[in-house]
């Protein structure tokens, strides 16, 4: 077995998160992965789960893409280049956090504003 060849099968899973605001939970319960690359997500009824290299049994738990930080708290008044917090905005986003919604109380518009990794 090669690196590339890698077959890793995630069965079993209570929920699965998209990452997609519009479409944010999934109909499916497997994720097949070939080469470290995800090759299929849906149920595992209608997917090819033979032969895995690795079987990972998800025991109902959830499965979220990337590392969705639910816990950061970027406040209007704390962007100024002294607190360098338009940084830290932009690590965050390419460091991994793929999404972060800003709620602005005083924006023109009602509603989040959405700050989204490239």
């Amino acid at each position: 077995m090669t690196v590339e060849s890698h077959k890793l099968v995630i069965q079993n899973i209570g929920l699965m998160l998209s990452g997609d605001l519009a479409m944010p939970l999934l109909d499916a319960d497997c994720v097949v992965s070939i080469g470290g690359v995800i090759a299929a997500v849906g149920k595992g009824r209608d997917m090819d789960l033979e032969n895995p290299d690795q079987l990972i049994d998800a025991n109902g738990m959830a499965l979220a893409p990337g590392l969705i930080d639910s816990h950061v708290h970027p406040v209007l008044g704390d962007y100024t280049p002294w607190q360098s917090k338009l940084n830290w905005i932009d690590s965050c986003l390419h460091g991994g956090t793929v999404l972060m919604i800003v709620f602005r109380p005083n924006c023109a518009h009602a509603g989040p504003c959405l700050m989204q990794a490239d």
